[in-house]
Order: structure tokens, then sequence, then C-alpha cells
């Protein structure tokens, strides 16, 4: 099987369109008693084009390391696949720095860098199914500067803000692995360069572990340093596993921007709603679904909201939090990094197909 080729653009086609998935991940797993459990796809295949390793260094080969079971994929005896023991991913004691509580006890194999990269897989195919949950709308209409610069051939300077998510922490590109995807914020930006024919300029101060307070610290300096024409704000993650009350959390997104606007007053948002923790981490699920709630209801003129929380709760319906994972605890994959991407270009009433416009 040859391994077809992938553009950029290919990479930010939406996963809710119909078509081709490209590069889904999954994570093939054995069960308590040691069964190789099937790895779940978005749809049911039409064709398989691909199933690599990680790095797509490998790709490999079906009736031998792989058959097709309705919408998913089994894991033959003998496979070159990885395929992970159930006491690997849920060990019993406590490993020194890669390991969290497990909900329900037990404990939960934690790792940064392209641990979980290694262990996933992925896979390329054609499907005629349907997406039957919930879709980014475009929010176009609530960013009238953004457009009219997009439209006049104008790049707008765009300044992003958050946390180690935005950071980029998994991302493969900042790892320095293949296939050396970028953070959701470098494809997205791309992928909006790209449809338009121009080049965006950014500015990130993303760091790892923050908060929006910490973003409220930032605001003023980030503004008067790059003078933004729109701001991508996506904190969340920490604020809702920390707790910090959801009113706080709505008054430290409306301080950024109101900090931002004495410097920029034509300056635009995407407020960033974000992706959910495992939930099989204990202490880790707290005000996220609060967060994403206080994020619309900020939702108006100059002002939109890119609802990362519903797209990723939707898709755990359909695939293990395993298969997105790049830490197994709060930090995506590139998949899951290209979802958020997707739901960016989405609000942003970006159409992107397989060939740029």
């Amino acid at each position: 099987m040859n391994r077809p080729a992938i553009s950029p653009q290919e990479y930010l086609i939406p996963y809710w369109s119909f078509g081709t998935i490209y590069r889904e991940s999954v994570l093939f797993r054995r069960d308590k008693n040691g069964q190789p459990l099937p790895a779940a796809l978005l749809y049911p295949p039409d064709k398989i084009l691909s199933v690599e390793s990680s790095d797509t260094g490998t790709v490999y080969i079906p009736g031998k390391d792989y058959a097709v079971h309705g919408h998913a994929l089994e894991w033959l005896p003998g496979s070159s696949i990885p395929c992970q023991d159930y006491e690997k991913l849920y060990p019993q004691a406590p490993i020194e720095g890669h390991s969290f509580p497990k909900t329900g006890g037990g404990y939960l194999f934690f790792s940064e860098g392209d641990c979980f990269h290694r262990m996933q897989t992925l896979v390329t195919y054609t499907h005629s199914g349907s997406w039957t949950d919930t879709v980014p709308r475009s929010q176009s209409h609530l960013l009238p500067q953004t457009r009219a610069l997009l439209s006049s051939g104008h790049a707008p300077r765009l300044l992003v803000m958050g946390d180690s998510i935005t950071e980029g922490a998994n991302s493969s590109g900042p790892l320095h692995v293949p296939p050396y995807l970028g953070s959701w914020w470098q494809l997205a930006a791309e992928g909006l360069g790209r449809n338009h024919g121009l080049s965006i300029p950014v500015q990130s101060t993303a760091m790892g572990g923050q908060v929006s307070a910490w973003g409220v610290d930032q605001a003023e300096a980030a503004a008067r340093n790059f003078l933004p024409d729109l701001v991508w704000i996506a904190f969340g993650m920490n604020d809702g596993s920390l707790k910090v009350p959801p009113a706080d959390f709505r008054r430290n997104i409306r301080t950024i921007m109101h900090i931002i606007h004495g410097t920029c007053p034509a300056a635009e948002f995407v407020l960033v709603a974000s992706i959910l923790p495992n939930p099989k981490a204990a202490g880790f699920t707290g005000f996220h679904m609060e967060n994403r709630d206080m994020l619309l209801s900020l939702k108006q003129t100059g002002t939109a909201v890119a609802d990362v929380t519903a797209m990723h709760q939707a898709f755990l319906k359909r695939k293990p939090y395993l298969d997105m994972t790049g830490n197994h605890v709060n930090h995506p994959n590139d998949f899951l990094a290209r979802l958020q991407a997707q739901v960016m270009l989405a609000t942003l009433g970006e159409d992107i197909t397989s060939e740029p416009v």
C-alpha cells in the first residue's frame, strides 16, 4: 500500500465534512485480560488509503497488521502496529513523574514529549458517512474589521494568548518529530493565509501552566509591542482544572480585551473554549463546561467564540480520549490540534478545501 501525499491544506479539511479523513489517530490497546481492543474511527471507512506509524515512516499492511470491521480497525496477531498493555496505561502503583491518580482507583500513565505519539497510529481513509453532531458555524459577521482587511488583501496582525495547549505542548512540530505539524494556532494562521494568499503576521505570548489571570498581566505589553488587529484568547484548561470561579474567569477574559482595546481600540477577538481534560485523570475535570458558557456569554460584534469544547465533547462520543491525547491528561496530539485549528477557521468563516482558493 502506497502512502498518499498529504498537503498542509488537507490537514485542515474539517473532520465533519464528507470525503476523506487524513491521518486520523488511533491508539491500539489491550483490555485487562490482554485481549486487543478495536480502534474506533470517526466514520465507517469505504476505503483505507493508508495505515501509518505516527512518524509516517512505516506503512502497515492490511490482512497482516490490521483488518477493518465496521467503523473500527482490528489489531491482528503478530502485527507490527504498537498495541499497549492495560497495565502500561493504567499502572497499579505510581510511577515517579509519569503518573496521576486515576478516577476510581489506581493510576494513569502520563508523559510529555512524543511518548503518546509513538503509541498512536495514523489512518487515512475515504468515507460516505455523515456528521450528525454539532458543527461550528461561521461568525464572520461578528468580525467586520477582520473580514474587511482580508477582503481588501491586507493581512490582519494576529496576537495569540493562552496556556500550554496554545504554546504547542505535544504537537509534533514543537517537539521536532515527524510529521512536524505546528500548534493549533500555527495551523490555523497558515490556513487563513493560504486561503487569502497572504502571510499573516503573528505574535504568541502563550506559556504552559498559565491561567487567565496571568493573561491579564500580559495584555498591556503584548498589545503595545505588537499592535494587533485580531486577538485569539485561549485560556480555560488550567482555570477549569484549578476550579477558578467561572465568574472570575469571565472577568479576566473581559479585562484582557479591555486592556488591549486601550491600545488597539479596533482590535477584534476570537475567544477559544478549551478542549476537555481526561475524565479518567482524577482531579482534572472542573469548570471547563462552565467556562465555555462564560465565553459564549461574551459573544457580540467584535468578539466571536470558537467552541472547541463542544467539538471535543462530540468526538469523545465516537473515539476514546487515548486516541486524541498528547499526554493522557490535558494536551492534544496532532489530530486534536488540527480539530482546534479547523474550528477556528470555521468560526472565521473560512472554507477549507483540498486546494487553496
